[in-house]
Parts: C-alpha cells; structure tokens; sequence
C-alpha cells in the first residue's frame, strides 16, 4: 500500500480543490476555516498520517472490537483536528459531515486514476478503512473527554 501513499502524497493539490469544492456546495465552509492554507494542513496531515499507517499495515486495516482508535497515526491526527476545530465551535456531527466529503475527495482521485479495476477496488477499502479509523479516533476522543464540546 505504500504506492497508495505515494499516489495521495502526488495528488494532495487535486483533492484539496475537491474539498474545497464539495464544503462550498454543501455549505461547511460557513463553520470552518476559508484559509487555504488550513486546509491544506488538514489533507496534508491525513496524507502524512495514511503515509505512516502503510508502512506499518499492508493489508487493508480492518476494524476489531476493542481496539483504542485514539491512538497511531490515523488516532492521533484526528483527535488534533477535531480538537481544533471543537475549540472554534464546530460540533461533532458537523466535523464528521465535513469528514465525509474529505474521504470522498480522496477516493475520488483513486477513481479518476488509471488503475486496474483490482487495484482501485484495493485503494479504495484501505482509503475507507483510513477514514473510518481517523472518525472512530475523533469520536472516541470526542466523547470521552470533557476537553471537547458535547453537541448533537
């Protein structure tokens, strides 16, 4: 999985136009921030973070019960960005709407790619299995610790 890596590290420009593109369209640009450079930290730590979750799984990283999300590579930038974007007033479910449409970019680019049918089927799970660790790390986080803002 590390040319998965690598493929998302080459396309960091292209996906964070798409989600730039896709908050505008679905209105969470009014709750976050408009700085590009914000939001090029924000695909540049998921890019760093799914970087460091290869080189350790190369196998899709599925999800078992009992296991503390909060913590490697996925766990910790979560719980850094959902902390900051908390502190500004953003509550869980809108960071976790706004989350969709950040793994939506980056499969999208997994699907304008020219990969064989096999390997973007493979991307895409471990680009799934990424995010649903990154949203379990926050959530874990989110809700266990009074340091975040508890809204629903």
């Amino acid at each position: 999985m590390r040319q998965l890596a690598k493929f998302i590290s080459n396309q960091e420009e292209e996906i964070l136009k798409r989600a730039i593109w896709y908050a505008d369209k679905q209105g969470y640009l009014e709750i976050t921030s408009q700085v590009p450079l914000a939001w090029r930290l924000a695909i540049r730590g998921l890019s760093d973070s799914l970087d460091k979750l290869t080189t350790t799984c190369e196998e899709i990283p599925e999800l078992t019960p009992g296991e503390d999300y909060r913590s490697g590579p996925a766990g910790d930038f979560a719980i850094l960005e959902a902390k900051m974007h908390s502190d500004r007033g953003v509550t869980l479910p809108q960071f976790l709407g706004m989350m969709k449409y950040f793994r939506q970019s980056f499969n999208d680019a997994v699907t304008d790619a020219s990969f064989d049918r096999e390997t973007r089927y493979k991307y895409h799970r471990y680009l799934d299995r990424f995010f649903d660790r990154v949203e379990l790390g926050f959530i874990s986080a989110w809700v266990a610790s009074p340091e975040f803002i508890h809204e629903v």
